[in-house]
């Protein structure tokens, strides 16, 4: 596994993955691909970063985030991993584990990491829990 930054050209191909995401983690996001896009022209020339996960020289899935300092100590670097997708044809096989092994040591390095998994996509909670993460909050609306 290696990583390969995206760049605003490769907003295309992020918003096709982001879609991917989208239906996969049952998000009530309504954008189409065009509007998706868009959105990821927009991080991408903002303050995001978008790395793709290359295994055997294929695309496999792809990290959009940012960082940015502890709202309590800036001292402490922190960055707030927003999208983490591996492509349906690539899961099960530890690809997952391995893209976000490479992320934390070679681009977060010692930053505080933080996500949000949408509650009912069990499966993205159990990776995360596996992943050592653990709840902090829990964000509720009407």
């Amino acid at each position: 596994m290696h990583l390969l930054r995206a760049l605003p050209g490769d907003a295309p191909e992020l918003a096709r993955l982001n879609r991917e995401l989208i239906q996969d983690e049952g998000h009530r996001n309504p954008m189409g691909l065009r509007e998706l896009t868009e959105r990821m022209q927009g991080f991408l020339t903002d303050e995001w970063e978008a790395t793709f996960f290359m295994h055997n020289d294929e695309k496999v899935g792809y990290a959009l985030y940012k960082f940015g300092t502890d709202a309590f100590d800036a001292r402490i670097q922190t960055v707030y991993l927003r999208q983490f997708f591996i492509g349906f044809p690539y899961r099960r096989q530890g690809l997952g584990r391995q893209a976000f092994e490479c992320l934390k040591t070679q681009v977060f390095q010692e930053a505080r990491i933080h996500i949000e998994v949408l509650t009912q996509n069990e499966q993205g909670v159990a990776f995360w829990k596996a992943m050592g993460f653990k709840a902090y909050s829990l964000h509720m609306h009407t």
